[in-house]
């Protein structure tokens, strides 16, 4: 049984078995899928071929990505029971996965590009029409990685109406998330242009996905994390993943005065606590300017 032979057993039986939401089914597969593509890389493709070394390095090569270490402890979890399901199944003869042990992860503040980061990383990106606009969307929406991945054509509204300040309403549609329902986040004018140019510029497809890969298909999460990690390391800006760019919106919106229920809203926070805790970083940045720009 190859690798993607037995991902396709455990999603078709485990997961449906264990009846989890659909956005735990998600999580679960794309991991799966991840850490298969790394394995194929270096010449594993069959169940029966996978050891414990090669887990080991998959974890190790997740850390090079800068991924968080609750990132990286929920793939371990997703490793650890789809190889527990291989072996109850006798698909193997050993749990390899049993003495897989999860990273630890530490309480860490969220990481946030500053402005002079977040310039830097839209500049570097400037010469990739497509990538331009996945960033600079990523930036102004706050949305997560998955919600981004999922965006359709019809989820994107750039209307002729013209607002009380005469510019022209625009938005996207993200649909379900956390909270399990969609939410409307509108994007500015400069996300606005971004994304009339790369519209005017993108390949036709049969796909309806907004933004596509090179082969006319929907770019997926690791798609777009290898965009984000490309700029990130041109723009010189180290400890930073896509997630740093849903954390900046939060922390933008919170140094303009946005209430927080407002930013819970539009980043889809289930829980108001994980909105706040942008509160004590926004507080200690001010005190820090109050510091340097002291009379």
């Amino acid at each position: 049984m190859t690798l993607k032979q037995a991902v396709e057993e455990y999603k078709e039986v485990y997961l449906a078995y264990r009846n989890y939401a659909p956005r735990t089914r998600e999580e679960y597969t794309n991991d799966l899928e991840d850490m298969v593509e790394y394995l194929a890389r270096v010449g594993v493709i069959y169940l029966k071929d996978v050891r414990l070394s090669n887990l080991i390095r998959y974890m190790a090569e997740l850390d090079r990505r800068g991924l968080l270490g609750s990132t990286r402890k929920r793939k371990v979890v997703a490793i650890k029971s789809f190889f527990s399901f291989m072996y109850a199944e006798s698909y193997t003869h050993t749990n390899i996965a049993r003495e897989v042990i999860p990273p630890f992860v530490e309480e860490s503040r969220p990481r946030y590009l500053t402005a002079d980061e977040y310039n830097r990383l839209l500049d570097s990106a400037k010469g990739n029409i497509r990538d331009h606009a996945i960033i600079l969307l990523l930036l102004q929406t706050g949305i997560r990685l998955s919600e981004l991945t999922r965006l359709t054509l019809n989820d994107l509204r750039i209307t002729d109406t013209k607002d009380e300040n005469g510019g022209k309403p625009s938005f996207i549609r993200v649909i379900g998330g956390q909270r399990n329902k969609d939410r409307v986040v509108p994007i500015n004018a400069d996300a606005k242009l971004v994304l009339d140019e790369y519209l005017r510029d993108r390949d036709l497809s049969h796909s309806d996905n907004l933004f596509l890969s090179r082969s006319g298909e929907q770019l997926g999460e690791r798609g777009v994390e290898k965009v984000v990690g490309k700029y990130l390391k041109l723009a010189g800006i180290t400890n930073a993943s896509v997630n740093s760019l849903r954390h900046t919106f939060g922390m933008q919106h919170v140094l303009k005065g946005t209430t927080i229920k407002t930013i819970q809203e539009l980043m889809g926070h289930k829980d108001i606590r994980t909105t706040e805790e942008y509160i004590p970083l926004v507080n200690g940045v001010a005190k820090r300017e109050l510091e340097e720009n002291a009379l």
